[in-house]
């Protein structure tokens, strides 16, 4: 009999991230689920306020006991994050390091006195949302801050950096001198969880025989929210309603307060302060006969977009930054300029007249949506260290080609 013993290979993986404030403890799960699936011995580093955090047991309590836990302290200091993230790794063996949100600690990791110990044997990859020198600032000293944070990233020691934002990736590709470890990541979006309209209007708890414009999410002035108020006033669309069911800050409930008590009153105007489930933010695409993303100035890509784009519905949206280029080179969306009240009204009033099927269904489109999945998200995170261990991940899906810069 042969009693050959068959010595199996452990990979250890390190999910770190330095909070868990909105939907970054939802990405980690779906990494940790993933490493898991393949067999990878994973450690998962969070804040140790974040144990306590509502978002920890919604997302992560699930993989509580099926992965190890480093609660670190968090660091004070203007160096806080890579103080942290030195204090986790280099005590420790890692065969590869995930940094599930990188923008802040690459920066600091790129500084002179960040003394991370490089292992050849150990893997780092980190994603960032975006560098924010692809969008040329106003003024001689936001273009100076920029390109030394733009600098300070290409010397992170980084053996990957993923990024959400194309026009990003380009400028991070073009200028750093680390092109070959530069990539593209999808998001993470799923299909919508909710059968269809009425369904969704059920579960809102909001009349059916009605239309409804949305601007998904919490409600924040950095989102455009009064511009699109403004257009929504001004535009006056017959048996049409403004649903913003999300958490707001205290100044936008203000300006609800003092601005718009005559669109409360009538009930054209419907609002909801609070966070929303994951069922009730699919259920606002479900019902809406136009997706409003007006961001006005917003740097980096924009997952609202994306959701509406893939749930096939009608979209209004800046005509500025990422917005404004995904929504033109994929058929994405109707861009107006948003801070003109009375062009982003006439865009309101022509999207809900006309709609637009052609663009919903362009092939441009389908492939745009076709990458940004939760698969795809997976496959291009565990890409490299399936290269570098022999496993059997997923497949990936690459960017789909334009005529633009990309």
């Amino acid at each position: 009999m042969d009693t050959r013993t068959v010595l199996r290979i452990v990979i250890h993986a390190l999910v770190f991230e330095s909070a868990l404030t909105g939907h970054r403890a939802y990405y980690v799960r779906l990494l940790c689920d993933e490493l898991l699936r393949l067999g990878i011995e994973v450690t998962v580093a969070v804040p140790d306020v974040g144990e306590q955090m509502s978002e920890f047991e919604v997302h992560l309590g699930g993989i509580r006991n099926h992965v190890q836990w480093i609660f670190y302290a968090t660091r004070e200091g203007i160096h806080r994050e890579a103080d942290s993230f030195l204090s986790v790794i280099n005590d420790s063996s890692w065969d590869h390091v995930f940094c599930t949100c990188s923008d802040i600690l690459a920066r600091q990791l790129g500084q002179p006195f960040a003394k991370i110990r490089r292992d050849p044997q150990r893997a780092i990859e980190g994603l960032l949302m975006r560098i924010n020198a692809a969008y040329l600032a106003p003024s001689v000293g936001g273009r100076t801050k920029d390109l030394l944070a733009e600098r300070l990233i290409a010397r992170c020691p980084f053996d990957r950096f993923h990024f959400l934002d194309p026009l990003s990736w380009r400028r991070f590709f073009d200028n750093s001198g680390r092109a070959p470890d530069a990539k593209l990541m999808p998001e993470a979006i799923e299909p919508l969880a909710v059968a269809g309209r009425i369904d969704a209007c059920q579960i809102l708890g909001v009349p059916a025989d009605t239309r409804y414009i949305t601007c998904p999410g919490t409600v924040q002035e950095r989102k455009g929210i009064r511009e699109l108020v403004a257009a929504f006033r001004m535009a006056n669309i017959p048996d049409t309603r403004l649903l913003l069911i999300g958490k707001q800050t205290a100044t936008m409930s203000q300006y609800f307060k003092e601005y718009c008590g005559d669109l409360l009153q009538s009930e054209k105007l419907v609002l909801s302060d609070r966070y929303v489930s994951s069922a009730e933010f699919d259920c606002l695409f479900a019902i809406a006969d136009l997706v409003c993303v007006p961001y006005p100035k917003h740097l980096g890509s924009a997952s609202i977009l994306i959701r509406a784009s893939r749930a096939g519905c009608n979209i209004v949206a800046s005509d500025w930054g990422w917005i404004g280029w995904a929504s033109k080179q994929f058929d994405l969306a109707r861009t107006c300029d948003v801070n003109d009240v009375e062009t982003f009204a006439d865009s309101l009033i022509s999207s809900l007249q006309s709609g637009d099927d052609s663009i919903a269904t362009s092939s441009i489109r389908k492939s745009f949506n076709q990458f940004h999945t939760r698969d795809n998200y997976l496959a291009h995170w565990t890409a490299f260290l399936g290269e570098r261990h022999g496993l059997n991940t997923l497949p990936t899906i690459k960017f789909p080609a334009s005529d633009s810069q990309v």
